[in-house]
């Protein structure tokens, strides 16, 4: 199951990453229980999901990322958006890594939004890794 980047989701209004609301939704006390109940969901229906979610290191550092959340509930890969656009600029932080990681036997990537625009980049943060599918963690309008 996948997520867009942005709109609302039921669970929470700031789960699934960048809205209007983001500065005062932003908090990992608003934001924490809507992820333990998707990971929950996942448990239960023995289903993975990839959503976008605020993540947080420190109070100061705060990504525009894109969970990876495995059927066992654990978040088994994170990253953090590199391209950020000059309005994402003025309240998180720029990722610097692109991680490739493994799911029932495929490599897989995630390119947020804009970042499909920086192929080159990209390409270079994968490097040599062997790479199946690119997930495209999208923000699209509602």
């Amino acid at each position: 199951m996948c997520f867009p980047g942005t709109g609302h989701h039921r669970l929470s209004p700031v789960i699934t990453g960048y809205h209007r609301e983001i500065k005062r939704e932003a908090d990992p006390e608003k934001i924490n229980p809507s992820l333990e109940e998707i990971q929950a969901t996942c448990r239960e229906y023995n289903i993975a999901a990839a959503i976008g979610v605020p993540t947080f290191k420190g109070p100061e550092a705060i990504f525009n990322s894109y969970l990876f959340i495995s059927r066992e509930g654990s978040v088994i890969n994170t990253t953090e958006k590199n391209g950020l656009t000059v309005v994402e600029r003025t309240f998180f932080q720029s990722g610097t890594t692109r991680n490739v990681f493994e799911f029932e036997g495929r490599n897989l990537a995630t390119v947020l939004c804009r970042e499909i625009e920086d192929l080159d980049e990209v390409a270079h943060q994968i490097g040599n890794q062997e790479l199946d599918v690119a997930l495209n963690g999208f923000w699209g309008a509602g």
